[in-house]
């Protein structure tokens, strides 16, 4: 099941993923938000054991640009390569559109949320460079704007 279509079916995984990640997502309003934005957003899923294990919805955010708007897998798939699986795939639906920059915001590492430093760690992993803070959420919770230049991978 990799680029799903249907907003009912790319609602009902990303609710459903991210309902599994009270870590990551513990907010129920933002969980919600983030289904309702993903019945407008292409979304690729990851599957493993006949189901979805991982799903990355985005955003194309200029001529040049595609954020990650939301990523998600399953805890019971982390570190399996799921979320190598959803970069590799925003990369691909980059190149087909001629993107050169692939972006994602999270949690600055500096909070030092034990989650949220592995989600950093992943980021750089994948070859993110993390750009700037911006005073998107609150004080508590800066968000830490990562970037991916694609024509220099």
């Amino acid at each position: 099941m990799p680029w799903i279509t249907g907003a009912d079916e790319k609602q009902a995984v990303i609710l459903r993923i991210l309902n599994a990640l009270p870590d990551w997502f513990g907010i129920p309003e933002a969980i919600e938000q983030y289904g309702k934005d993903g019945r407008g957003l292409p979304c690729y899923v990851a599957e493993r054991d006949e189901k979805a294990a991982g799903f990355v919805s985005v955003k194309e955010t200029s001529e040049c640009a595609l954020e990650m708007h939301v990523l998600g897998v399953l805890p019971e798939y982390h570190r399996q390569g799921v979320g190598r699986e959803l970069v590799a795939a925003c990369e691909v639906y980059c190149a087909e559109r001629g993107l050169s920059i692939l972006h994602v915001k999270t949690l600055d590492h500096r909070v030092r949320d034990e989650g949220y430093l592995k989600t950093y760690a992943f980021y750089r992993a994948m070859g993110f460079l993390p750009l700037e803070v911006l005073p998107l959420w609150d004080e508590a919770n800066p968000c830490l704007l990562l970037v991916k230049n694609l024509i220099c991978s």
